[in-house]
């Protein structure tokens, strides 16, 4: 007989990108939304009056968005007259307490006067959902249904976390105040709910590639190395940026000169004999015209450290340049400048030639007459064909990367959030819905799932480990904004899974060019040991280390703002308990910002010479280019390129250096205490984006 309680080796994890939502007027030309204030509370409501199929209104006017799960996310209005009385440069800002259907529901209500009916839109209007807190949408499997059970809902958390055995959850806790009162005895006369939080998050994974230090850290730039130009009615034709990206922007507008066509989907070719760009593709924005300084020409390089100036004018040698010449030139010198590359899956495309992308861009792409930012793509397939990344795991070649894709992982000023998504059930089966053949909520076979997005959640603090007795590892802790809980099985009638869990075996990664897509294509699986690593400290090969770990923090606070909501409850439901998140997530943080970073790096060492001693003694500052710590991680195979991984850190001071006399009379180890100030890391990889 089946159990009938939770058990651990039925529970799933995945996680994905964070991008936030954009809605503009007429674009496509069917998008239309209009505006009202709500006359009994302090809200209003945006309806969506319009869609079109293929974007993130279906032609029944319903936004592809999980009901109820954009609480707690943040909403600007942008608009020059319609609403210019609470245009984003009056620095209104609101807070989502309730979707579902074609309507979001915010708070406070707008201050512009005519809203006591609902007020549309017109051109150049536009709704902007910040990306904390707001998963990347699934424009390709949502189905949206009025009752649980016809509902298939879902967000693009489909990514392989990693070779992860336990974690733990940012559960939620609340902070219930308790008052006695004068006259009613000794007792608690009054108790109630304060504050939530979601914090305390951790895993630990051995790493099969170096995704986890793009949330560690918070910068990528990324390219792939076979992305061909796109093909269009069978001639070869280059597509360029048509507008401005500034950073923080999920979509990018192709040049309409390019003449991207097609309905509902552009007649764009990924080569002469390929299939159509389509939604779950990768976009690689090419930006090799960037300029820095108006004084230099063709100054497209981007400074990488802060701490010191970089040269930046064009010419300098190659090991600037993350994507210079020769097969290991990221692994040979510390990168210093970059080129603004940027990899995005693409999730919602439409006619007008508007990608959005699941991750805002970190940089600026600038769109002018004289310059082009070229865009090129790449699908994931079981094979190397349409571009795409792929491993050769036999033959001759055996360990090689068709169609690689270099990245440069860096801190700047942001880091990005990501939302983690939950699962357990008590039989080996999946969510429940018409489109899911499995038992109904309270028949024999119910698996009595309960799914769970922690959302908003970004990385506090990691360790990353590597030493001779396993492989390399890296630790990572993190808190959540909040926390969202599928609550169909609640419902009145028609009972089920609204949201449809990602099973990572079973549903998502579960053919070749799937695992592929989700982060762990067949053969990339084995992680990093210590006999493929090599270790450099100030520009000397060390030979006789044992162990190595670097600690880093970001300091990320969360924030708590008195912001009013009369939201009690979900839309089109009385009952408190069937909320997904409690009180429309008025008593969880409204923001969550990171501080600053702090690197610390410990590595015991065989001594063999009195060399560190003499540096501690003389206080000496590593801040040459050459005196860089690198740890260098090659997988091994006959051909390149082959996955790897080279983690630097630059411009350092040894703050302890013990020589220790051993009790054993064996060797004397010295644990060095090392304080560096920033850290980079470069990779290849068949990921389309960490």
């Amino acid at each position: 007989m089946p159990s009938t309680i939770y058990r651990g080796d039925l529970a799933e994890i995945s996680f994905g990108h964070e991008s936030g939502l954009y809605f503009e007027y007429n674009i496509p030309a069917s998008l239309r939304f209009s505006i009202q204030n709500d006359a009994s509370n302090d809200s209003a409501t945006i309806k969506f009056t319009a869609g079109a199929a293929g974007i993130l209104v279906d032609d029944d006017e319903n936004l592809l968005y999980p009901k109820n799960l954009l609480v707690g996310a943040k909403v600007r209005i942008k608009s020059a007259a319609t609403y210019s009385s609470d245009d984003l440069s009056t620095g209104a800002v609101f807070t989502v307490i309730a979707n579902n259907a074609d309507e979001i529901e915010i708070t406070p209500r707008l201050t512009h006067s005519g809203l006591s009916s609902a007020v549309d839109a017109v051109a150049t209007d536009a709704i902007m959902i910040g990306p904390l807190g707001v998963p990347s949408p699934d424009t390709s499997n949502f189905t949206y249904a009025a009752t649980s059970t016809a509902a298939a809902e879902s967000v693009l958390t489909d990514q392989f976390v990693g070779l992860v055995s336990n974690i733990t959850l940012p559960e939620t806790k609340v902070d219930i105040k308790r008052y006695q009162v004068v006259g009613l005895g000794r007792d608690v006369a009054v108790q109630a709910p304060g504050r939530y939080t979601h914090t305390g998050g951790s895993f630990e994974t051995n790493l099969h590639n170096a995704r986890w230090f793009y949330y560690c850290l918070g910068t990528e730039v990324a390219k792939a190395s076979a992305a061909a130009d796109p093909y269009k009615s069978a001639d070869q034709k280059s597509l360029y940026l048509g507008e401005n990206i500034a950073p923080g922007q999920n979509w990018l507008q192709v040049s309409a000169s390019d003449g991207w066509t097609g309905s509902p989907m552009p007649l764009v070719l990924h080569t002469s004999s390929g299939t159509a760009i389509a939604v779950g593709d990768y976009i690689v924005v090419n930006d090799d015209q960037v300029t820095v300084d108006s004084g230099t020409a063709n100054n497209y390089l981007l400074p990488v450290v802060q701490h010191r100036e970089v040269e930046l004018a064009s010419g300098k040698p190659a090991a600037l340049n993350i994507f210079g010449s020769g097969s290991d030139a990221p692994h040979i010198s510390p990168v210093e400048a970059t080129r603004r590359y940027e990899i995005r899956r693409i999730v919602a495309i439409n006619p007008a030639g508007r990608i959005y992308v699941d991750d805002p861009f970190n940089f600026a792409h600038e769109f002018t007459s004289t310059s082009t930012v070229n865009l090129t793509f790449f699908q994931f397939n079981s094979d190397s064909s349409e571009q795409s990344p792929n491993l050769v795991t036999t033959g001759i070649s055996a360990g090689q990367i068709e169609n690689s894709v270099t990245r440069l992982i860096y801190s700047r000023s942001t880091v990005p959030s990501f939302a983690l998504e939950t699962s357990i059930r008590n039989r080996d089966l999946g969510s429940y819905s018409t489109e899911q053949d499995e038992a109904a909520p309270g028949a024999a076979g119910d698996t009595k799932q309960l799914t769970r997005l922690f959302k908003g959640c970004k990385v506090t603090s990691f360790t990353f480990t590597a030493d001779t007795d396993a492989a390399a590892r890296l630790q990572v802790n993190f808190d959540s904004q909040l926390e969202y809980t599928d609550t169909g099985r609640l419902d009145d009638s028609a009972k089920g899974d609204r949201f449809i869990a990602h099973r990572m075996f079973e549903n998502t990664a579960n053919t070749p060019a799937a695992r592929k897509e989700a982060g762990i294509e067949s053969g990339t699986q084995k992680p990093f040991f210590f006999y493929d690593g090599t270790l450099t400290l100030g520009g000397r090969s060390i030979a006789r280390a044992t162990s190595f770990t670097l600690t880093g923090t970001n300091n990320t606070t969360q924030i708590y703002t008195i912001s009013g909501n009369p939201q009690t409850s979900d839309l089109n439901a009385d009952t408190l308990v069937q909320d997904a998140i409690p009180f429309g997530g008025k008593h969880s943080p409204s923001e969550v910002v990171e501080g600053k970073t702090d690197y610390s790096l410990t590595m015991e060492v065989i001594l063999d010479d009195p060399i560190f001693l003499h540096e501690l003694r003389s206080a000496k500052s590593f801040s040459d280019k050459g005196d860089s710590i690198r740890l260098s991680f090659l997988k091994q195979g006959a051909a390149t390129p082959r996955e790897q991984m080279t983690i630097w850190l630059e411009d350092f001071m040894l703050s302890e250096a013990p020589i220790p006399i051993p009790e054993d009379k064996g060797a004397v180890r010295a644990t060095l205490k090392i304080l560096p100030k920033t850290m980079r890391v470069v990779a290849t990889d068949t990921l389309g984006h960490c």
